[in-house]
């Protein structure tokens, strides 16, 4: 235990001494204000590597693509049901003309 506790230590006094300039900036910070916030902290040492930020904004892309392929479904389905009532109407419509034209060649001879 002692053995892992002195490494870690070891680590800790090394992370320390690389940023040291760094931790100089946040000491100036916190003097100057007091409190900081995150943002403080990312323009002084950077983004963290671990961070989820990139993984949640993978997943808002994600929805927000899956929300534009639906969108462009409902839109296509759409766009066929208006086709088909077009193609129903036109064909209704030439119905319609046969009727009359029949109706046409029927009266003359009656």
């Amino acid at each position: 235990v002692s053995n892992l506790i002195e490494k870690q230590y070891q680590r800790a006094l090394k992370i320390l001494r690389e940023n040291q300039e760094e931790l100089g900036q946040l000491a100036e910070k916190l003097l100057e204000k007091e409190v900081i916030f995150k943002e403080d902290l990312v323009a002084i040492f950077g983004k963290r590597i671990w961070d989820k930020e990139p993984i949640i904004e993978e997943a808002k892309e994600e929805e927000e693509e899956d929300a534009a392929k639906n969108d462009i479904a409902d839109a296509s389905e759409n766009v066929t049901s208006v086709v088909n009532e077009a193609q129903e109407n036109e064909i209704s419509s030439e119905n319609n003309e046969q009727v009359d034209d029949a109706t046409d060649e029927i009266s003359p001879r009656a």
